[in-house]
Parts: structure tokens; C-alpha cells; sequence
């Protein structure tokens, strides 16, 4: 059967446009399917408040690197004092923002999570249940002992709530809950403690402080929300049970977001959330179906190695993907756009905190490699330099692959016209970026493969006229897509290997091949 063409010199042009990306990641469906701001891929990119997709931030080191992978770390702070505190390879070490030094006295499992709490004026840690409880004052830590009938539990989780210390999963029972006198950390009685569940062998995998005097208790297949009121004896603290479907993979991925919990579950990331004014709770379904692609590559053996911090109005989520036996990719939900800005590697978390030095609040670290990091994106966007995007000194590399542009037909072939992308100028810049095609989904075509330089010029003054004005307004790329070929559906990757990438939107035409009868594969 003869094919026929349209040599295109009467074909209609036709336009397609991404004008937003707040749409977010959306990797699990086919490209050509996305609304207009979703995208396919985002790798070490974030999405700005005005929309545009931008490289994220990167980070500096805190001290020097540590001898092995950070086991646990905390923010140690009171009216006289204030101190990181990490722990690794059984040490634990403390910075008032410099230079690590080990504090002796304590010597936890070297291979296990350490979590920490601060309860008054002391820090207190347990690693897992291995070893007794142990108190950090200052720089003294004190044994609390764990044999005595007012002595604290050897346990896994250990949480501040309402004045009191709460432990959960004992060494008594996986699913035993016990808490401490109020403001004293120290003492603790034997009728202070009760199972959560029915002893059906579901264990506590996770525990965390929510509103008003409310616990979350997270087991493997359920959850249960405690009224721990402080007028109330704790032998009678209501426990209700929320689901007893749904649990929680590891502790360290429970994160509070106002009155919402997000954690990962075995299919995804979940949410606790408050209704009817309080009086209720349910748990959402699965909110990561837009990239299920990247949950489904969960190592789920090493599962409980992944952790979480709500940060900025972001879930930040940090699991090993693949064979990895460590959380090697990051993954981000924006809690303003309720979308996934996508991927980010070159992070490999073990443990998140918040410091607080000079009153500044930073999101802080600790990684597979022992460092101890700061993210950099509380640095003023004026003061952006080529350091801000990089990882302790590393640059960043960034790229976004947009959703399938069909130019408003699904199903004739289209010859491509021309492409305009505009970009944000920054102190930074972006620099050896590259565009291509991506051609149905399959073929990647360089259409540009030189220098986008986006850095931010200024003037210091005084100044010798006749002078250039600064680059402040957007910066508008075009480019020739003839080239490209006949194509049924078009996608564009812009990827930079260092700077700051921000994209606001792109703007491309192509002649819409209406006369074709047939075509071959």
C-alpha cells in the first residue's frame, strides 16, 4: 500500500507550551498523558514558590569528616549552650558549628540507630536497646542503669512528650510502651508502662509526638494514637487504634507537617491526619503514586535505614533504591503544591536534625560517609554564588525532561519549528548546559550543546560612564527544531552540570502533518 507525505509547506502550525512546572514530578505514566505543568523527570531540581523548576541547593560540611557512618545525630540546646551532637562508630562527638570533638562516657553499639531526646537541660540516648539508657549533661553522660525498679528501659525509641520521657519497643516487649516521671528522665516506675495492640507479634516500628497530648505509635500492619494527658495517671491513657492495615517501615521516616504525619509505608508514602476538628484521625491512601516507578526500586531489606524531615514546606524522604543497602536517592514532596519535585542524588542521609546556632534555623544531616552536613537553602537569593550549588565542593548536576508535547493532536506526525526557553538570571549562573529532543519518548537529539550563561552581572560603584546595565530580566533562548525530524510527541531535557538551572517556562511550535494517510513504523 502506497504511503503519502505532506512535504509540510501547507501544514498548520501549531503550538505547545509549558508554562508551570508546579504540576510536579509525574514518572509513572506515559509522557504524552501529563496535564500541561506536570513533568516526566526532575533529577536535583526543586520547585521555586513563583512555579519555575530550579537546581536545589547544595550543602557545606560541618567540621571534619567522621570515621564511619553517622549512627544518629541531635541538636543539643539550652539557655547557656548549644550543640550539634553525632554520633559514629560508637563515639559521640559534639560542634558548636566547627570542629568535632568526642565526648567520652558513652560508648553505644556501634552498628546501631542511636536516637536521642532532650528533656530539660539533658540529652538523653539509647542505641537501639543494646545498652542501657545514658544522660548527656553539658559534657558529662551518666549510665541511668537499667536493672533498678525506677531505672529506665533498654529500648529502640525514645521521644520528649508533655514533661516526660517515652520509650517504646523494650526490651521487654516489641510492642511495650513506658514513660518517665515528669521532668525527670531518670525515674521511671513499673506501672508506667503498657502493650499497645493485642500482643498479635505486630512491633512498634516507629513513635513520634503529635498534637495536644496525642502520641502516634506506629507497628508493622497498624497504628494507635495515645492520649497522654499529664493530669492523667498513665496507667489510664485512652489508646485507639487508626488503622490495622497500614504501618510503617522505619522510624526515622515519621515527619509532622502541622497537624499531618507523613511516613513510609510497604506501598508508598502515607499521611495521618487529623478530622472533624480534632476528635478523629484517619490515614490518607498512598500520596507517591506520581512516582511509583521510584518507590517500586525500594530496597525493602534495607528499608529501615531510610529516614525523613518535614523542612521548608517539604517531605524530604531519603530510601535506598535498587541493591543499595543505604538511602542513596532523595525524593520530595512539596507540601504547598501537594506534588513530587522529583529526585535527588549526590545526598546519601542516615539522619536528619535541626540546629539552631545564633538563632538561624538550618537542616542538618548526617551521612553514609560520615560527614555531617548543612543544607544551603537558607542563604538569601541575592547572595547566591557558584558554592551554593554545590555538595561540600562538588557541583551539582541537574536536569528536567518535560511531559510529552503532542501540540493538541495525538495522532498525526508533527515536523518541529522552532523552541524558546526562558530562564531565570542568577549570581551563580548556569553554565555547560544542554538542551535536547527526546523524540517519542525514545531518541535523544542535542539542539544545543554549547554555554547557556545565565549569571547575574552588577555594577560597583562609582562607576566610569559609558557602562552595560546588568542582566535582571528573564533570558530567552530560541532555537531552530527542523532538524529534529517528524515525531509523533516531543520531549525537551535541559540539563546543566553545575550552576543554578531555573527554567520558568518553554514555549514550542510544530507543523501538525494533518495529510498523511499512513505510516510506517
Amino acid at each position: 500500500m502506497p504511503v503519502f507525505f505532506n512535504d509540510g509547506a501547507d501544514d498548520p502550525l501549531q503550538y505547545d507550551l509549558c508554562g508551570t512546572f508546579v504540576g510536579g514530578q509525574v514518572s509513572s505514566v506515559r509522557a504524552n498523558l501529563l496535564k500541561q505543568e506536570q513533568y516526566s523527570e526532575a533529577k536535583n531540581m526543586d520547585i521555586d514558590r513563583f512555579g519555575s523548576i530550579i537546581t536545589r541547593r547544595g550543602t557545606e560540611i560541618i567540621g571534619a569528616t567522621l570515621t564511619n557512618p553517622i549512627q544518629g545525630i541531635g541538636y543539643y540546646d539550652t539557655p547557656t549552650f548549644e550543640k550539634l551532637l553525632a554520633v559514629s562508630d560508637g563515639k559521640v562527638y559534639q560542634s558548636t558549628g566547627g570542629a568535632w570533638a568526642e565526648i567520652t562516657g558513652y560508648t553505644p553499639n556501634s552498628s546501631a540507630n542511636v536516637e536521642m531526646a532532650q528533656l530539660v537541660d539533658k540529652v538523653y540516648f539509647t542505641d537501639g536497646g543494646n545498652g542501657n539508657v545514658h544522660s548527656l549533661s553539658t559534657s558529662t553522660f551518666t549510665d541511668e542503669g537499667s536493672g533498678g525498679s525506677t531505672d529506665p528501659p533498654k529500648c529502640k525509641f525514645l521521644i520528649a512528650h508533655t514533661g516526660r520521657l517515652i520509650a517504646a519497643n523494650t526490651t521487654t516487649s516489641d510492642d511495650e510502651v513506658e514513660a518517665s516521671d515528669i521532668l525527670d528522665g531518670g525515674t521511671w516506675a513499673a506501672a508506667d508502662s503498657f502493650r499497645v495492640g493485642g500482643g498479635e507479634g505486630d512491633p512498634i516500628t516507629g513513635i513520634i509526638s503529635w498534637y495536644n497530648h496525642n502520641i502516634l505509635v506506629f507497628k508493622e500492619h497498624s497504628i494507635h494514637v495515645i492520649d497522654a494527658n499529664p493530669a492523667t495517671n498513665v496507667g489510664n491513657w485512652a489508646i485507639n487504634r487508626i488503622d490495622n492495615t497500614v504501618g510503617c517501615v522505619a522510624h526515622r521516616t515519621i515527619a509532622q507537617a502541622g497537624s499531618d504525619v507523613f511516613f513510609l509505608a510497604r506501598d508508598g508514602v502515607r499521611t495521618v491526619r487529623t478530622i472533624l476538628a480534632g476528635a478523629q484521625s484517619s490515614v490518607s491512601e498512598p500520596i507517591s503514586p506520581p512516582i511509583d516507578d521510584l518507590i517500586d526500586r525500594i530496597n525493602w531489606s534495607a528499608a529501615d535505614t531510610a529516614c525523613a524531615k518535614f523542612w521548608g514546606n517539604r517531605y524530604i524522604l531519603a530510601v535506598p533504591l535498587d541493591s543499595s543497602t543505604y538511602p542513596d536517592y532523595v525524593l520530595v514532596f512539596n507540601t504547598v503544591t501537594k506534588t513530587w519535585a522529583g529526585y535527588w542524588v549526590g545526598w546519601t542521609p542516615r539522619a536528619f536534625t535541626v540546629s539552631a546556632f545564633s538563632g538561624v534555623p538550618k537542616l542538618a544531616f548526617g551521612d553514609n560517609s560520615g560527614d555531617v552536613l548543612t543544607w544551603l537553602d537558607y542563604a538569601a537569593e541575592l547572595n547566591e554564588v557558584t558554592a551554593t550549588f554545590q555538595d561540600n565542593g562538588t557541583d551539582i548536576d541537574s536536569h528536567i525532561i518535560t511531559r510529552g508535547l503532542t501540540f493538541g493532536d495525538f495522532f498525526s506526525p508533527k515536523l518541529g519549528n522552532s523552541v524558546e526557553f526562558e530562564l531565570s538570571p542568577s549570581g551563580a549562573g548556569c553554565h555547560c548546559a544542554e538542551v535536547r529532543s527526546v523524540v517519542n519518548s525514545k531518541t535523544e537529539l542535542v539542539i544545543h550543546a554549547g554555554n547557556i550563561d545565565t549569571r547575574l552581572t552588577g555594577i560597583t560603584l562609582p562607576v566610569t560612564l559609558q557602562f552595560t546595565l546588568p542582566t535582571i530580566e528573564p533570558i530567552n533562548r530560541a532555537y531552530n527544531m527542523i532538524p529534529t525530524g517528524e515525531f509523533d510527541e516531543l520531549q525537551f531535557k535541559v540539563k546543566s552540570s553545575s550552576g543554578k538551572l531555573s527554567l520558568r517556562s518553554i514555549k514550542a511550535s510544530a507543523f501538525i502533518n494533518s495529510l498523511t494517510i499512513e505510516k510506517t513504523a
